[in-house]
């Protein structure tokens, strides 16, 4: 019970964290249908894509931090 108050607390203290992660579960399986129906599925696209995600959510993470700091 208290794993979900945890991960409850997260969601509130990044609300674009769902987004991030449901953008991401977006991404591998667009990634997953369009190898398999092309026959180029590669693992390297899915490293790519994970990692622009990563980045994304840690830029994301950055900048609310700064600007809670910035705040007059």
């Amino acid at each position: 019970m208290n794993s979900i108050k945890t991960q409850m607390n997260n969601v509130k203290t990044y609300p674009n964290f769902t987004v991030y992660v449901l953008t991401t579960c977006a991404l591998m399986l667009t990634l997953a249908i369009q190898g398999t129906i092309q026959g180029n599925l590669e693992i390297t696209h899915f490293l790519y894509a994970l990692l622009s995600c990563v980045a994304f959510a840690i830029w994301a993470i950055f900048d609310l931090k700064a600007r809670k700091s910035k705040s007059y």
